[in-house]
């Protein structure tokens, strides 16, 4: 796995886990919408290591282990963010089969 795709998988990871939405994750780190989309796709071929340290840091984390396996960021002590940013698209809907549940 490329470390770019492990970086998206990773992000993934912990922004499921704090139970943020992209925009909502996008906000607390201080980047545009789109680009985290991307970042969290794994569409961003080329990463600042600016940026990968600026993802870490409101999880309490080191750079390198947002690049680590995921078995590695599960072990991980993990400082969670506790304030949300209030999103634009009202509480976040929870998907059970084939229809939305608010």
């Amino acid at each position: 796995m490329t470390p770019t795709l492990r970086l998206a998988q990773n992000l993934r990871y912990l922004r499921l886990r704090a139970d943020f939405t992209q925009e909502q994750m996008a906000e607390i780190v201080g980047f545009e919408f789109k680009f985290y989309q991307k970042l969290e796709g794994g569409r961003k071929p080329q990463i600042k290591v600016e940026t990968v340290e600026r993802l870490a840091k409101p999880f309490g984390l080191e750079a390198w282990q947002l690049l680590a396996p995921l078995a590695t960021l599960r072990r991980a002590k993990v400082k969670f963010p506790k304030t949300r940013t209030p999103s634009s698209r009202g509480p976040r809907a929870k998907w059970k089969g084939e229809r939305r549940v608010q």
